[in-house]
């Protein structure tokens, strides 16, 4: 779970500890582990909700701690476990069909055993030895049978394991590729897709496009409201992306209240296009506190555009990107700016 350099991972240690010690919480693995979190920057759901905490001066109580351990930490805990699970059943199942495969090896190896001592029977030989090796060979050949019946049933029994065992390894890996917060692909996975259809552009010559979007005065909303509301907000803006992004191209959550969306199927104008129609219908709908039901007004956001340069850097290609969205910023948010 932690990959830091030795003196990233020291520092970290050290700041949580004294972040502990300040707002006189117990020096517990549980209490540690989510602040090492929160000053590596490992969750930043997890560092907003602490930093949200930390604002409005909330007491670390026991209860507070173990209800963000649960919500931020044994999340990702749980992932991992069944992974190690599901590694631990893919090596039962290959030991088994290996034992199965060697078995039907066995029985093959002394039902051919038991044919080759049929084909030495002569002219010569007498009534009595012919019903004998035929006696042998309906024996064997019954116990043939009946060992190939197990197996059948063994591999089946495997079969179903292996059907089983690969719907959990596809629900593991939705899981680990999806943000808790919002259901949309998360920064893990974005990472991944960016990659590939880089790669995909080059070998092609498609098109690649790429939108950076991010919430205008967020945190306006966070400090007016607080962060159930901001969650709300992340929330609508992440269901409207994938009401119009669709098979398009890929939402995912970026960080925090940012999102990007890889386009490998539009040309810039298009992508521009989409980018407007998203931008507005995020504007259009009103915001409502679901505890009160008071309005709380219009969200816009602000989204920059920028299409794929071949053999450029990822990291370049999502920095114009980056750039083009502060550039929507600059001039005075909720637009979209082509980069």
């Amino acid at each position: 779970m932690y990959l830091q350099p030795i003196n990233d991972a020291s520092t970290f240690a050290r700041q949580a500890f004294d972040k502990m010690t300040e707002l006189n919480i117990a020096s517990n693995p549980s209490n540690f582990t989510l602040w090492y979190t929160y000053f590596a920057e490992l969750d930043l759901d997890l560092k907003r909700a602490l930093d949200q905490n930390i604002e409005k001066k909330a007491i670390f109580t026991e209860a507070l701690l173990n209800e963000l351990y649960e919500k931020f930490i044994n999340r990702q805990v749980s992932t991992q476990r069944k992974s190690q699970k599901i590694n631990t059943s893919t090596e039962v199942i290959l030991s088994k069909m290996i034992s199965i495969v060697d078995n039907v090896s066995d029985n093959a190896k002394d039902y051919g055993e038991a044919l080759a001592a049929g084909k030495d029977i002569s002219q010569s030989s007498t009534p009595q030895e012919i019903s004998d090796v035929v006696d042998r060979l309906v024996k064997a050949t019954y116990e043939m049978e009946t060992k190939n019946k197990e197996l059948e049933e063994k591999l089946d029994e495997s079969r179903d394991k292996i059907v089983n065992l690969s719907k959990e390894i596809e629900d593991v890996n939705r899981e680990a590729l999806t943000d808790g917060l919002t259901q949309i692909a998360n920064r893990k996975c974005f990472d991944m897709e960016i990659r590939k259809n880089a790669a995909a552009c080059m070998d092609a010559g498609a098109n690649l496009n790429l939108m950076m979007i991010d919430i205008d005065h967020f945190k306006k909303f966070n400090d007016n409201y607080g962060h159930l509301v901001g969650d709300q907000v992340i929330k609508l803006l992440a269901q409207t992306l994938r009401e119009c992004v669709k098979d398009m191209g890929l939402p995912a959550r970026y960080g925090g209240e940012e999102f990007s969306v890889i386009l490998p199927k539009l040309s810039t104008d298009e992508s521009k296009e989409l980018a407007e129609r998203i931008r507005k219908m995020v504007a259009s709908r009103t915001l409502k506190n679901r505890s009160t039901g008071e309005s709380l007004g219009a969200v816009t956001i602000s989204i920059g555009v920028t299409y794929y340069h071949f053999g450029e850097s990822i990291s370049q290609f999502i920095k114009r990107a980056d750039d083009a969205l502060y550039a929507a910023k600059g001039q005075g948010r909720n637009r979209v700016i082509i980069g």
